[in-house]
């Protein structure tokens, strides 16, 4: 009889967890340089390239291109314009632009808005509250690209 009123009667649970409405931001590194917040994503790409094979065709050495596909690393450096951005903290606090100059001096993880838009709250529950979050327009230029091979 116990054990029943207290399964009848126990708290309800806390406020409950609704999902996260808007794209997943991103997660990016980099630093503050003039203005702008400067970061690198390095990702896989296949390309193609094409070697020289030698053959024999009819008792003749001939030289043929043959494609051979590769996975090269590319980085792409971009660039977010920090002019138009709205710069915050996870837990809700505004940053100013010159808070921002002295923590990303060395590279820093910071989240960024995927579609320019402020970024939903239930998304910011997985930062600790003194997270970087930047909300800027967005299309970013791309700065710089260039190809490592592993």
């Amino acid at each position: 009889m116990l054990l029943l009123l207290a399964v009848l009667f126990q708290p309800a649970d806390p406020e409950p967890v609704m999902p996260a409405k808007g794209p997943a931001p991103r997660l990016v590194q980099g630093k503050y340089v003039k203005g702008r917040f400067i970061s690198e994503v390095a990702t896989p790409t296949t390309v193609t390239r094409y070697v020289a094979v030698k053959k024999q065709i009819n008792g003749k050495e001939v030289v043929e291109q043959v494609p051979v596909s590769e996975t090269v690393m590319v980085t792409t450096q971009t660039a977010l314009d920090l002019g138009k951005a709205t710069i915050g903290t996870a837990g809700g606090r505004r940053l100013q632009l010159e808070d921002l100059e002295k923590a990303a001096r060395s590279t820093v993880s910071v989240v960024v808005s995927s579609d320019g838009r402020p970024v939903d709250p239930a998304w910011l529950r997985m930062f600790r509250p003194d997270t970087i979050v930047i909300t800027a327009p967005a299309t970013a230029p791309k700065v710089k690209t260039e190809e490592k091979r592993p």
